[in-house]
């Protein structure tokens, strides 16, 4: 299951109370965060000076758009089961 990120501010609020001198343990209680969360926070901005969330990949996309914008504008006239045919997609597929 996959969830959003924190928000940056969220994210600054509990540094700042850690680098003020409170623990993990506190912060994570405080913050209504686990432990484990505030550590990575914590050992990403020592290590890599600052706190945001890491890029997460996507689905990678299964046609290239540029080749599909192409065919679409070179065959006008072509039907969605043909565009599908041509890019290995359903007849459905073609339909953007």
């Amino acid at each position: 299951m996959s969830t959003s990120p924190y928000s940056l501010d969220l994210r600054e609020k509990v540094i700042r109370y850690l680098e003020a001198g409170n623990s993990q343990r506190e912060a994570a209680k405080v913050f209504n965060l686990s432990k484990t969360t505030v550590n990575k926070w914590h050992v990403r901005y020592k290590s890599e000076g600052h706190f945001c969330a890491r890029k997460r990949p996507g689905a990678k996309p299964r046609i290239d758009i540029e080749k599909f914008i192409r065919y679409v504008e070179e065959n006008l006239n072509a039907r969605a089961e043909d565009i599908g045919k041509a890019f290995g997609m359903s007849s459905g597929g073609g339909i953007y």
